[in-house]
């Protein structure tokens, strides 16, 4: 079921407050990924319950921000949740959208350039905080694979290097470069690396 392929890879270093789901339905493909805010309590809890909502609603990308929008309240409400970033990625109808919160990132990768399909959003104020303000993308065909990720891998290796591996032929190894890619020398990462890499599904 579903219209896309994707290998999904959540690595936890020291906090474990990075999360990645895609969740396939007759009618679309939905990824999610959240990165639950460092210092400060709640962060993985919040994190969750963005895995958790239920996006199937958003046939557009401004239904999709309201949706973020409604579960940036939701969160704020709750006392056992923190703050965390947030990106949507729904594929409907060969047409890709989707909104997004914080410094996480989705990014179309083609053969010579980056597309940043979330480089209008609000870093701050976070999903939880009761004021984030929720950017959306999109739609666009859906040709190319797609690279959703948290800081942990875009922050920490350079954007052609992950443009390149996102690219490889096998989708699988591929996800397992783009985590090898965030290591530093000796092998550790410096921050929890989550990543969907996506493409339309192959017909066999």
């Amino acid at each position: 079921m579903g219209l896309i392929s994707a290998a999904i890879r959540v690595v936890p270093a020291t906090a474990d407050q990075d999360r990645a789901l895609r969740i396939a339905h007759a009618e679309c493909d939905i990824i999610v990924l959240a990165d639950g805010a460092g210092g400060m309590t709640g962060g993985r809890e919040a994190a969750e319950r963005v895995l958790r909502h239920d996006f199937r609603a958003a046939t557009g990308p401004t239904e999709c921000a309201a949706e973020l929008s409604r579960l940036d309240q939701q969160i704020h409400d709750d006392d056992a949740c923190g703050e965390t970033t947030s990106v949507v990625v729904i594929v409907r109808e060969e047409k890709v959208f989707g909104a997004s919160i914080g410094d996480s990132g989705a990014w179309a990768l083609t053969s010579d350039a980056i597309v940043d399909l979330t480089q209008h959003q609000r870093r701050k104020p976070l999903l939880g905080s009761g004021a984030a303000e929720a950017t959306a993308f999109g739609p666009f065909s859906f040709n190319d694979r797609i690279l959703v990720a948290s800081d942990g891998l875009l922050k920490y290796a350079p954007r052609d290097l992950l443009r390149r591996i996102g690219l490889g032929s096998d989708l699988e190894l591929a996800a397992d470069a783009l985590v090898a890619a965030a290591r530093l020398p000796g092998g550790t990462l410096q921050d929890d690396v989550a990543l969907v890499l996506l493409e339309p599904q192959r017909s066999r």
